[in-house]
Order: C-alpha cells, then sequence, then structure tokens
C-alpha cells in the first residue's frame, strides 16, 4: 500500500487499499497509510521497514549497508530483508506498466472493506 501510494499509482493504490482493508478490517488505518506512513502509529520495525523501501522506490542508488544494518537492528534476518527487497521490487516494476496505461481498477475495488452506511 505505501509503496503504492508514494508511487501514485491510481490502479495500485485503489487494488492494495481494497486487499489491505479487507486483511486489516481498518479502513481508517488504510486511508491514513494511503496519505502519509509517516503520521501513522506504527512498530519501530514496520517504520524501519517502510522508511527503507520507500528510499528503494525513490533513490535506490542510495541504498547502502547501513539501510541494511537499520533492517537487521531492528529485528530482520536477511531472509526477511531479500523479501523486503524483492516485494518492493516487484511493487515498483507493477507500478510503471498500470501507470504508464492509464489502468484504473473497477469502482468495486473502492469499496471493498469499507462498513456498508445503513440509510434510515
Amino acid at each position: 500500500m505505501v509503496i503504492s501510494a508514494e508511487a501514485r499509482c491510481p490502479y495500485c493504490e485503489a487494488a492494495h487499499a481494497a486487499a489491505l482493508r479487507l486483511r486489516t478490517k481498518d479502513p481508517v488505518l488504510v486511508d491514513r497509510l494511503a496519505v502519509n506512513y509517516r503520521h501513522v502509529e506504527l512498530s519501530h520495525q514496520d517504520k524501519v521497514m517502510l522508511d527503507f523501501a520507500v528510499k528503494l522506490t525513490h533513490t535506490p542508488e542510495a541504498c547502502d549497508g547501513r539501510d541494511v544494518a537499520r533492517l537487521r537492528e531492528a529485528g530482520f534476518t536477511d531472509v526477511d530483508i531479500l523479501h523486503i527487497v524483492e516485494v518492493t521490487a516487484v511493487f515498483n516494476y507493477n507500478v510503471r506498466p498500470a501507470t504508464a496505461t492509464g489502468l484504473f481498477p473497477n469502482p468495486e475495488y473502492h469499496q471493498l472493506g469499507r462498513a456498508a452506511v445503513k440509510e434510515n
């Protein structure tokens, strides 16, 4: 969700937000993550992971051993770090064709995982 928001990909943002709302059952959290994860109360480990994923998204050439050391200090294993890198890379890859082709999700995605409003 955060990578999709950082990349400003409309399809990815809507699709990943829907999936995260369904998983977390917390649409407010997902909306806040979509706006700016830096203003969401997260665990230290989640913040370190997201800071790294965003750095890898925006400035991959600036990533170095200090970033890996921060991830390890936050409790991630080398296998975890590889998964973080791979998932971030795949999401960044998928953003390109979706954005380049103007892909938008079906309207239903915007309502998935949101409580229905009861009419009086």
